[in-house]
């Protein structure tokens, strides 16, 4: 049965067909393919000027998810940037001596890609999400940072992904005593109180911390896998992974080439309650005085399989590991061909134990 179309029905319906055309042609029912994240009502992007002062506080939102700042596609120089319980997302931009603090005590999330902070910090506390993809954190003397001890700090995150981003030191090269920087302290990453950490194909490369406290990534109460990421000619103090007090550290298919601590634990300095599990690791050319690749006390517990440890150095003990004070090491591979400067590979006093090694040589 075939209804008759008014000549009102018909007016109706043309109108209808005209604006939908209208609005398709100039892009307002188009998909914006280059935002990551779905977010309503419509992004809003905000440039800020040096040395401005932007600060925001979402605190009275029932959702901040859908009122984000948004920084894209620009320059950013001295500014200071501090926003509350706000939802951020900065997309290929470029800052440079600029100080961003992001906090609050409802859930935001924070999505940064594309981007590169040059001699500028970042603080994350309490977030629900953070992701960073495709970043460069540039390291530099600290004459002129804010204060902050880290490029990258984060506190009490549930999800954290850092993915294929790179942080670097201005002057990259084999570790040398003579070019000492006396200024740098703690720089890199922090995590404190991270439920779910992810480091995914990044780079940590070049960056020098070698005075006390000084390390390239700090963790505390934190769980942490790394996946396929590399280490290279970083300088720390102790440990350039530092692990403190309840932290789970699962380790896959990275490498650790030529890191230097300059007291313990070349690459890994671990205190209180830390568990390490390395699969498929590769550490070669890492040197310290006490555990060339490795420093370990207070009851943690250290795991590898199918890792590779190769020509590392302890000037004083253990070339590969040097642990005391109820720590254990279950080894599933061989510890060979590491540099005789050290009194052993693994060095165990007191209280500490080794279990299923291969086998251990200098």
């Amino acid at each position: 049965m075939y209804h008759l179309i008014t000549m009102h029905q018909k007016t109706s319906l043309l109108w209808f067909v005209v604006l939908f055309w209208n609005r398709f042609s100039t892009g307002q029912w188009r998909t914006n393919t280059s935002t990551l994240t779905n977010i309503s009502p419509p992004l809003t992007y905000t440039t800020i000027a040096p040395t401005q002062e932007v600060t925001v506080d979402q605190s009275d939102d029932v959702d901040v998810l859908y009122e984000p700042y948004i920084l894209k596609d620009t320059k950013i120089q001295d500014a200071v940037i501090s926003l509350q319980n706000t939802s951020v997302i900065i997309y290929n931009a470029i800052i440079t001596y600029t100080e961003i603090s992001l906090s609050g005590d409802a859930y935001y999330t924070v999505f940064i890609k594309n981007s590169t902070f040059v001699r500028s910090e970042v603080e994350i506390q309490s977030a629900n999400n953070c992701t960073i993809e495709s970043c460069h954190f540039v390291i530099q003397n600290r004459q002129r940072y804010h204060g902050y001890n880290h490029v990258l700090r984060t506190h009490n995150i549930e999800h954290l992904y850092i993915v294929k981003t790179l942080f670097t030191h201005q002057n990259m090269g084999p570790y040398d005593d003579r070019k000492t920087s006396t200024e740098a302290t703690n720089l890199g990453i922090k995590m404190e109180d991270v439920l779910l950490a992810k480091i995914q194909n990044c780079t940590f490369s070049g960056i020098r911390s070698e005075t006390r406290d000084g390390t390239v990534m700090f963790l505390e109460k934190t769980n942490i896998f790394i996946f396929s990421s590399k280490f290279y000619f970083n300088v720390a103090n102790s440990g350039v992974i530092f692990a403190i007090t309840s932290v789970n550290i699962t380790n896959i298919n990275s490498s650790y080439i030529s890191n230097h601590a300059v007291y313990r634990g070349g690459v890994f300095c671990l205190t209180d309650f830390i568990i390490l599990a390395n699969y498929d690791c590769d550490f070669q050319n890492n040197t310290s005085d006490y555990g060339g690749v490795l420093y370990a006390k207070d009851r943690t517990l250290i795991k590898s399989y199918d890792c590779l440890f190769q020509y590392n150095l302890a000037t004083k003990f253990g070339s590969v590991i040097r642990m005391t004070d109820y720590c254990k090491v279950i080894n599933e591979q061989v510890f060979t061909a590491q540099l005789q400067h050290s009194y052993s590979t693994v060095f165990t006093w007191p209280r500490g134990s080794v279990v299923n090694t291969k086998q251990l040589t200098n």
